[in-house]
């Protein structure tokens, strides 16, 4: 999620993930399945054979097995099952069973992506099993109708889209069972299902998402029982199609035929209307920036495109225009798939060609100031191709007299990077390495003796390929080389032994001949000694997303090594809030971190701590401390994040953070850390011999009398200790639970309803703390969901974190007499309530699974509800409503 908010903006985040036990290892747990109809929109259930426990009694000839169950009543006499690996092929084995648990009659076992179940009875229930003897099957399953939409006299009626729309809400429909179809565009495509549409535009896109290859469509005018086929293609090497040629308010039909046995039987389906750029009329205007830089972009697709007749290509295009402000100018597309573009005068009816087919990036000259000039940006591939496009005045650093000047960073990763370009570059002088065909030139002048070199090549192949730079000293004309080098990913390149107040030139170019690149460079101070240390802000955020990445390649020694070999050390420094800190190292565990006092020319070592995570204690609150970080092996840390830690908010018991009570599909709270917490007390736990280095708090209100579970993450649950009291004074002696994060509260017994439970939770290492993050899970023992219903909604706050994290969809749809959400679509829901805030807020679903999500907001109560507004993953509250009301 990539969304900026200003300080001012609240929001409420919710994110959705699977993981965790399954719920549906026996008979007794079942997944209900619906039995949906073609042209639902619904998200098969992913499942993973791996949450199962491993059975020894015998299946379908099969023993010691891991299976997963489920049961659908059938609607009909003939149902369909389909499986879509999401293990590189691997499907679990299928056993049908009649009959209830404790009675069940095997009726079918079979190995396949789909089957077709017939022999029925409506009304029935009946039971499916997946299993398989290993657990690394991942996949995807639906129960459906046959197809609806079988014949051209019962073709489903596709509404046309607008292409603003997300075409990803498209409707599920499936070949499987479908009887037999001729099709002259590939007899080996022999079931198809039908469609129809008015026509809005002269020409429709067709999408179509998880299709595998030998998929066909035919298009047809007139009538079911008089048809005319206008078109006909295949889906092999694409997934969408454009029905040209149309009629405006003309009824068209058209079917997609596949093979018998094809590996993706269930597809999307969308139609929508073509881009309004998609012809030279439809034109958007590109401002023309005031510098390469800073420019104007706009973004686009050329995936839905079509080709426009009598311009230089008959290849799938887009059209932009733009104003000319000088005599030249530099289009200038960001795209990592090959493009090129056109450039033309005139007008849209009378179109004069000014340059023909450009590979992209590249200049246009002889440009009229004030004239309106039109880009057609195209490609010969049929696939998707994001990009951005803008015009941008032309660079004059072609050679060295016209050296763009680089300002040197004070702080790593600062804000004085030069966006720049080979493209339309010529040679000025022989390359030190490599073919010099396209340098250009910068030039700094030194502050420091010694600094690090970034540079970004667009084209990521450089790094392997070769991007060149070459480091002078003197003056244009008169020049001495004194580096040459390779651009490396992820390497921050050393100048070293410079003269403070001296002028440097840098050329760069790409080592290949006829090669181009747009490209990024910037110069920073170097962290290799103690005097350019990199200071760091204290933070309790779990995530590393949005911390620098620093590099200790191309570093020297400082001091001697506390352990092993310092060769690269580079140096941090923060200031003390407490007497403890702790910090973790990311992308690179084989280092150290040695923690110092004093000032540099005169530090005193305080700690030195192998590995990725650890503390620093003994601290003095104000005081400003370094710590030098570097490989345990010799040659460097090509890559790092670093992040020391204040104590979260959630330190003591007094300001314990809240769990809510959910069910075993929610996450109460995610992505807690211990780091920078300290400890509370000793350990409490009897038997236990850990040392308590840091502890954070929670607690939660009992609902109801009952056990209750606590659960985690599978890939953390043994990293944590978890003590649980049932009363805030006199703990010692009101321990209801010890032991791992995950387990029962009270350990035996019950709590009764509307007792306060307070726990805290350390890292389970007896001399050291964990620094990974955990996952909150808390629900009543052997819960339903709670939250399916307006009645049971759970309560938001508006905050700066994802409040709920979701495994699964376990949920029913509600019954509502007004939503703006079409009926026709089987949606599941969940519900939850909030109190308006007085500031511009937002509510944000984050998608991990890329699941099609829609927000609805209601006024009124539970049982009279009232639609206000619906959204996609990000739903901005109307100003209209009421603050401190509840909706």
């Amino acid at each position: 999620m990539k969304t900026h908010f200003s300080l001012l903006l609240f929001f409420l985040m919710i994110t959705f993930q699977s993981f965790g036990s399954a719920s549906n290892d026996s008979c007794q747990g079942a997944t209900l399945l619906t039995v949906y109809n073609a042209g639902s929109d619904f998200t098969p259930l992913v499942q993973d054979i791996g949450t199962s426990s491993n059975s020894t009694a015998p299946v379908c000839a099969s023993t010691l097995y891991y299976d997963l169950w489920y049961s659908f009543t059938a609607t009909n006499d003939t149902q369909v099952v389909l499986i879509k690996s999401l293990a590189s092929g691997l499907l679990p084995s299928i056993e049908v069973l009649s009959g209830t648990c404790g009675s069940l009659n095997s009726m079918l076992c079979y190995s396949s992506n789909f089957q077709i179940l017939t022999g029925l009875t409506s009304g029935q229930t009946y039971y499916l099993r997946a299993y398989s003897q290993f657990q690394g099957y991942k996949y995807e399953i639906s129960m459906l109708n046959v197809p609806s939409n079988d014949e051209c006299n019962s073709a489903f009626n596709l509404i046309v889209f607008r292409n603003d729309q997300p075409y990803v809400a498209g409707l599920n429909f499936w070949t499987v069972a479908s009887n037999a179809g001729s099709n002259l565009c590939n007899p080996f495509n022999t079931h198809d299902i039908w469609f129809k549409f008015t026509a809005t535009d002269t020409a429709q896109i067709l999408y179509i998402e998880g299709i595998a290859a030998y998929f066909d469509y035919e298009v047809f005018s007139g009538n079911c029982g008089s048809l005319v086929s206008k078109q006909c293609g295949t889906f092999s090497n694409t997934d969408h199609a454009k029905f040209q040629k149309l009629v405006i308010g003309q009824q068209y039909y058209f079917r997609i035929l596949s093979e018998p046995a094809n590996t993706s039987p269930l597809i999307k389906v969308a139609l929508m209307n073509p881009y309004t750029n998609d012809q030279c009329a439809g034109a958007i205007t590109l401002p023309m920036s005031a510098s390469f830089g800073n420019d104007t972009e706009i973004s686009g697709d050329l995936w839905f495109s079509a080709p426009s007749p009598g311009t230089c290509t008959s290849q799938n295009d887009l059209w932009y225009k733009f104003t000319a402000n000088a005599s030249n100018a530099y289009i200038k597309v960001q795209s990592y798939t090959p493009m090129i573009f056109s450039v033309y005068s005139g007008n849209c009816n009378s179109l004069s060609t000014v340059q023909c087919s450009t590979a992209v990036n590249g200049k246009v000259s002889g440009l009229t100031v004030g004239n309106v000039y039109y880009i057609q940006l195209y490609s010969a591939l049929t696939t998707q191709q994001f990009f951005n496009i803008a015009v941008t005045p032309i660079l004059g650093n072609d050679d060295c007299s016209g050296a763009i000047t680089v300002i040197p960073g004070d702080k790593l990763y600062g804000d004085n990077a030069i966006e720049a370009t080979t493209f339309s570059a010529t040679q000025s002088l022989p390359g030190c390495a490599g073919n010099a065909d396209d340098d250009v030139w910068f030039k700094f002048t030194a502050n420091k003796t010694h600094y690090v070199l970034e540079v970004t090549p667009e084209d990521i192949g450089l790094f392997a390929l070769g991007f060149v730079y070459e480091l002078y000293s003197g003056s244009c004309g008169s020049l001495s080389s004194i580096k040459c080098d390779t651009v490396k990913t992820n390497y921050l390149d050393p100048l070293r032994n410079l003269t403070i107040g001296q002028t440097y030139y840098l050329r760069l170019y790409t080592g290949n001949a006829n090669q181009y690149s747009n490209f990024r460079l910037a110069i920073y101070k170097s962290l290799d000694e103690c005097t350019d240390a990199e200071q760091l802000t204290l933070t309790t955020n779990p995530s590393d997303f949005t911390q620098p990445i620093f590099s200790s390649l191309g570093a020297t020694q400082s001091l001697a090594g506390c352990a092993q070999t310092a060769d690269d050390d580079v140096w941090f420094s923060f200031t003390a809030t407490q007497t403890t800190h702790s910090y973790i190292l990311t992308e690179y565990t084989a280092v150290v971190a040695e923690c110092f006092s004093g000032s540099c020319g005169s530090l005193t070592s305080l700690g030195c701590s192998q590995g990725a995570q650890g503390n620093f204690s003994g601290l003095a609150s104000g005081q400003v401390y370094f710590v030098r970080v570097y490989s345990t092996v010799a040659g460097g840390i090509p890559r790092f994040r670093i992040r020391m830690f204040s104590k979260p908010e959630n330190d003591e018991i007094n300001s314990a953070r809240r769990l809510p009570v959910t069910n075993d599909q929610v996450i109460g709270l995610a992505n807690q850390l211990t780091a920078g917490a300290t400890p509370s007390f000793p350990n409490y736990c009897t038997g236990s011999t850990v040392n308590v280095i840091e502890d954070v708090w929670y607690y939660f209100v009992a609902p109801q009398t009952a056990q209750y579970l606590l659960n985690t993450s599978t890939g953390n649950q043994n990293k944590f200790l978890v003590e649980a009291y049932n009363s805030k004074s006199n703990l010692q002696n009101n321990i209801i639970k010890c032991g791992g994060i995950t387990g029962l509260i009270p350990a035996s017994g019950t709590v009764n309803a509307g007792d306060t439970i307070w726990f805290r939770i350390y890292p389970n290492f007896g001399t050291g703390s964990y620094k990974g993050d955990f996952d909150l899970t808390l629900s009543i023992n052997n819960s339903t969901v709670l939250n399916d219903e307006p009645g049971d909604a759970l309560d938001l706050s508006f905050t700066n974190s994802y409040q709920y994290t979701y495994r699964s969809y376990n949920y029913s749809l509600s019954t509502l007499s007004n939503s703006c959400l079409s009926p026709t679509f089987n949606y599941n829901d969940s519900w939850f309530k909030f109190s308006a805030p007085a500031l511009a807020s937002s509510i944000v679903l984050d998608e991990v699974e890329s699941q099609k999500c829609f927000l609805e907001i209601f006024s009124g109560t539970p049982g009279s509800l009232t639609s206000i507004e619906c959204s996609d993953n990000i739903l901005n509250l109307p100003q209209s409503l009421t603050p401190g009301q509840q909706y």
